[in-house]
């Protein structure tokens, strides 16, 4: 069989099952190549445009854009012989919040794939085997990250590029008895940002809050471009000169009809059609005393008056948007 999806399949049998429209498991684990998955090729595709656009020798911006580990769950076999199975514990927080809403427990991605139920818990076993098999994903694109930092290196380019890592959203393996994104937990809304830039950056960690549209104004500034008035977003460039300057104090996110607003102390979130509408659900956690979100304390009176506040700047912030 040769035929390839956007599943990216290498087993035999999982192709020939795959053909057949039949059901396909979550993840796999091939005796292949890096190469022979997208990943691979992609790292490979993007030094090659390395090549070429340092022989141009003209600035450039080149995006690389990894697959993995969005499912399923498909890398080399040697990444997944980096793990065990029988190492992997649940998360602490595995349990769905008694006090949270049903509307945020959505995670019907993952059942697509074989042995997977909707509305029924993902067994203890299996449980392990799909973090078992992300961890290998996040391992497989680890080695391809590097392969292209490498390049840059003996590109001659690594001291004139700037370097930027991120992702779209985060990803729930089991937190709140949860699966993959689609909602508006912080283990979903969460993402890593990583910014290098030569003779500017060291290594270090900024506590102040950042938002995927701060990334556009940042790279203006960075090349000293004018960038429109109407952008969303603000410059991190203060906190690259300064990791410990504070110069955002939350964060917002969205996911259809919620809405959600991350400050230091509080992780509020409400869904609504529209602004002035009805509040159909709400949650809001202590991130104090509870980090992992396991206590909606939406259903208690003394959080209104917070809650209304918070509500009121999410309001502001699409308003302004």
């Amino acid at each position: 069989p040769q035929e390839v999806t956007w599943r990216n399949y290498k087993l035999e049998e999982n192709i020939k099952n795959e053909m057949a429209n039949k059901d396909m498991p979550a993840y796999e684990a091939a005796p292949v190549d890096d190469d022979a998955y997208f990943d691979g090729q992609i790292a490979t595709k993007t030094i090659a445009d390395l090549v070429k656009l340092k022989d141009d020798g003209k600035p450039f911006l080149l995006f690389a854009g990894f697959v993995k580990p969005h499912l399923p769950f498909n890398a080399p076999k040697k990444y997944w012989n980096l793990y065990n199975s029988s190492d992997i514990e649940l998360p602490v927080n595995k349990d769905f919040p008694s006090t949270a809403p049903k509307r945020a427990q959505n995670w019907y991605e993952l059942t697509a794939y074989k042995n997977i139920y909707k509305n029924v818990d993902v067994e203890e076993s299996l449980a392990k085997k799909l973090i078992h098999a992300y961890y290998a994903c996040i391992s497989y694109i680890d080695a391809q990250i590097g392969r292209v930092l490498t390049a840059l290196d003996e590109l001659g380019l690594a001291e004139d590029t700037i370097i930027i890592l991120t992702s779209d959203h985060g990803f729930s393996l089991s937190e709140h008895n949860r699966w993959s994104k689609h909602s508006l937990f912080k283990t979903e809304l969460q993402v890593p940002l990583m910014i290098k830039v030569p003779g500017l950056t060291k290594p270090s960690q900024s506590d102040s809050f950042a938002e995927l549209v701060d990334l556009y104004p940042t790279i203006c500034e960075l090349l000293n471009i004018k960038g429109p008035k109407n952008l969303q977003g603000n410059s991190l460039v203060e906190n690259l000169n300064d990791p410990n300057k504070i110069t955002k104090t939350f964060a917002y996110s969205r996911y259809i009809h919620g809405d959600a607003y991350m400050s230091d102390n509080f992780f509020y979130s409400e869904w609504k059609y529209n602004i002035g509408d009805k509040i159909l659900d709400r949650m809001i956690y202590d991130n104090n005393s509870d980090p992992l979100q396991m206590n909606n304390l939406s259903h208690l009176e003394s959080y209104n008056m917070l809650m209304d506040s918070l509500g009121n700047k999410i309001d502001n912030k699409i308003l302004k948007n």
